[in-house]
């Protein structure tokens, strides 16, 4: 199979209040809390460490019930076919950063501070949400400059697959020298950690309407099916 990449993602110095907030689960900004929130931004800082892996495999086959990569790679669902139709490659990612933030989080809430612990894990979200949304954009800018098309980008444990999915990714990304594990139950760690695939083809059948698509899901800014 071909090298998978391995980087760091610059972005923390990018982290502001306003994207704290969004994760704060309010329907409004609290002013008790900016205090808690811009130590939090401060302190996630410190502590996250984002990088991320990717390998771009070879579709070999789609099928009813899945979809067949080089390597022997099978993502299992019978709901992913209908956003490989077209697809000549797939981009399996994994993004994390890493495990000090909800190691933090662990310890407030064991002495007590339960609200400092709830900021830094909205910050830790933030964080992992902003990563997330980097390597996305540059995976779409690389295969639009190519002339390829991209599609959804799709996580075990969505509606569309299934949370065991996260063995496919295990064995096709080098994720134990990264520091994750795949859990038993399919979760993996660290929990602020994100798993995706994507879809590539030069004829690639895209339906980005809202109405009609996966897309009224996404919140993916950087998508260039949004474009």
């Amino acid at each position: 199979m071909p090298l998978a990449r391995v980087a760091t993602i610059d972005t923390i110095n990018n982290l502001s209040d306003g994207d704290i907030w969004r994760f704060m689960q309010t329907r409004r900004r609290v002013d008790g809390l900016s205090g808690d929130v811009a130590w939090a931004r401060e302190h996630v800082q410190m502590l996250g460490r984002p990088q991320a892996a990717t390998r771009t495999l070879a579709v070999e086959n789609v099928e009813s019930d899945g979809i067949s990569l080089e390597g022997g790679i099978r993502l299992e669902s019978e709901k992913l076919p209908a956003f490989f139709d077209g697809a000549e490659s797939a981009i399996l990612m994994a993004i994390t950063i890493g495990p000090l933030v909800e190691a933090e989080v662990d310890r407030l809430f064991g002495e007590n501070q339960p609200v400092k612990a709830l900021v830094l894990d909205a910050a830790g979200s933030a964080l992992l949400h902003r990563a997330t949304s980097q390597v996305h954009h540059k995976l779409f800018i690389e295969a639009h400059q190519s002339g390829y098309k991209t599609g959804a980008c799709l996580g075990p444990g969505g509606a569309h697959w299934d949370l065991s999915g996260q063995r496919a990714i295990f064995k096709s990304l080098p994720l134990d020298e990264m520091g994750f594990r795949l859990l038993s139950s399919c979760f993996v760690y660290p929990r602020k950690s994100s798993t995706r695939v994507m879809p590539i083809g030069r004829n690639l059948k895209v339906v980005s309407t809202p109405e009609e698509s996966h897309c009224k899901y996404c919140t993916n800014k950087y998508c260039l099916a949004r474009e």
